[in-house]
């Protein structure tokens, strides 16, 4: 028996006829004839059976089987287009003719998007019509759905799959994936400010836990501090209508927000979070494993902003400008040793806070002036040291007349 072109869910031919004819053979007819029908055609060039349809496509692939109009892909496809849409008729029509409601797309050249059903697509596009029509359905409410709306900043949406009615109603704090962001994470992350007010207020839903981490130990403040958001870190930590976040959290290598505001150069979320004002400030010195704390990662960084927050002591005690990690490391140690000259000079300068004091060393009693990636790190630090010896005054090198240019003698 031989079947038309087409792979799986085709129709059987004759059995006494090849599946293609010889190129103007008597079966197949010649190439475009009017028996053989166009190139690749199917033995003796017949018809597609009624009642059925031809995807377009190359030869034996997939996209060319001859399926029934009636069959469930063709309902799936008609049920998933609608709720990417929007288009509420479609939706409503395929779960009619007896859609599949928790089908997943299939891709005929890649198998990709497996386990994401109609209820998610309409929730990733805010199709708040179609998202209702599918929970008054009986659609199941699995994983991924709160934080698919929420990502994409749906905020209708989340509070109907929050709402519970007439549906069990979405796990607010709830993970794609184990250890994974939660619904508040991604608000946080993407900065979305009325939806982060929404997912804390716990109108009509229990309230997200502000204080839950991620796999990093991560809290949403962190996150907020990390990507910049500083109206969304203002409103984590004023606690108006919820408890508000704690400001010292660190994640699970010790960094606090403060740690990762400084790394990142977000000098408005440093000065937010050090102020104080409406709740606790944050540790200026709080330091992370081995002994590293703000100030160093903003030195290392070449953030000179947030370097001179930290120092200023405006609102805030001001960081220790000569602390050293468990290996003796400065923060001016790391900028010389990075080339970061502008941070050099302002550690060095004493404007506004105490002066960096150039003899400490890191590793093995290593001076700032040995690791100095650059000549002018040496002059900044060598006339430094210089000022230090001399009590504030620069010393100045004359030679005493007739003498040999080897031979110094010190004026003061």
């Amino acid at each position: 028996m031989s079947f038309f072109r087409g792979g799986k869910g085709a129709t059987p031919t004759n059995a006494e006829e090849p599946l293609l004819g010889p190129v103007g053979g008597p079966v197949g007819g010649p190439v475009g004839g009017p028996v053989g029908g166009p190139v690749g055609g199917t033995g003796g060039g017949s018809p597609a059976p009624p009642g059925t349809y031809r995807r377009s496509g190359p030869l034996g692939s997939l996209k060319n089987a001859v399926r029934p109009l009636t069959h469930p892909e063709k309902r799936k496809e008609r049920l998933i287009k609608g709720a990417q849409t929007g288009n509420l008729e479609m939706v409503k029509q395929a779960l009619n003719d007896g859609a599949d409601i928790e089908a997943n797309p299939f891709d005929y050249d890649r198998l990709i998007r497996q386990g994401i059903t109609p209820l998610h697509h309409a929730c990733i596009n805010g199709h708040l019509d179609v998202v209702r029509e599918l929970l008054k359905r009986g659609a199941a409410m699995g994983p991924g759905l709160l934080s698919s709306a929420t990502n994409n900043n749906h905020l209708d949406v989340v509070r109907e799959l929050l709402s519970g009615e007439g549906h069990p109603g979405a796990l607010i704090d709830a993970t794609d994936y184990e250890g994974g962001p939660t619904p508040l994470h991604n608000a946080c992350r993407w900065g979305y400010l009325e939806m982060v007010r929404e997912l804390l207020s716990g109108e009509g839903h229990p309230g997200a836990a502000i204080e839950i981490r991620d796999s990093d130990g991560c809290t949403p403040l962190f996150t907020a501090a990390r990507h910049g958001h500083l109206e969304v870190v203002r409103e984590l930590l004023s606690g108006k209508g919820h408890k508000g976040a704690a400001v010292d959290a660190a994640n699970n290598n010790g960094a606090t927000p403060l740690f990762i505001a400084s790394e990142r150069g977000h000098v408005e979320i440093v000065r937010e979070l050090l102020s104080g004002e409406g709740h606790q400030g944050a540790a200026v010195d709080a330091a992370a494993q081995a002994g590293v704390t703000p100030l160093m990662l903003a030195s290392a960084r070449n953030q000179l902003k947030v370097v001179r927050e930290l120092l200023s002591g405006e609102g805030h005690p001001g960081a220790l400008i000569d602390a050293a990690t468990t290996d003796g490391t400065t923060s001016l140690y790391i900028a010389s040793q990075h080339g970061r000259e502008a941070v050099v000079k302002e550690l060095l300068s004493g404007e506004g806070h105490k002066a960096a004091t150039v003899k400490k060393g890191g590793i093995f009693s290593k001076s700032p002036l040995s690791v100095a990636a650059s000549l002018k790190i040496k002059e900044l630090l060598k006339q430094a040291m210089s000022e230090s010896a001399t009590g504030g005054r620069r010393r100045r090198y004359t030679y005493a007349k007739g003498t040999r240019r080897n031979k110094k003698t010190r004026r003061h």
